[in-house]
């Protein structure tokens, strides 16, 4: 087997050990109570506040006053591990205070954001795999998704 190879087998048991099987779609109440235990765990004060949109996007953001996650994205992971990654990045985001969306600023809200899923006991690699199941190729303003699954060390 290849180093690669066996990196992704690795990958696969600790999703299929660690993550709660609720695939297909994430509730909009374990969304919230994962977004109130990563502030928890991370003794965060005065986050934004986070409001769920019900809409068919596959897309959250931070606009310096909200965290918006769209209930397309929710049914697009799997678990409270993938759902504390976009949260934890989108809260990056804020504690990082960035005015936008920049490559840098992309990577490092993804570090940031996988050190406090961390801190919450999510890991980073169950997290981010939706990272590759996205595929996306990236833009001016964000990295290509495979490769940010890669730069986190996964």
């Amino acid at each position: 087997m290849t180093p690669r190879l066996i990196r992704l087998w690795l990958i696969v048991l600790i999703f299929i050990t660690m993550a709660p099987m609720s695939f297909g779609k994430v509730s909009e109440s374990s969304c919230y109570a994962v977004y109130a235990k990563l502030l928890r765990d991370n003794h965060i004060k005065n986050a934004p506040r986070l409001v769920v949109v019900h809409s068919p996007k596959v897309n959250a953001y931070a606009d310096g006053n909200i965290i918006v996650m769209y209930t397309g994205m929710l049914k697009f992971l799997h678990n409270d591990s993938e759902v504390a990654s976009v949260l934890g990045h989108e809260l990056s985001h804020y504690l990082l205070h960035h005015p936008k969306s920049t490559i840098p600023n992309e990577y490092a809200a993804d570090k940031l954001g996988a050190t406090i899923m961390s801190h919450s006991g999510y890991n980073k690699c169950v997290g981010f795999i939706w990272f590759l199941r996205l595929n996306d190729p990236g833009s001016d303003t964000h990295p290509p998704s495979v490769t940010r699954y890669h730069v986190l060390g996964c």
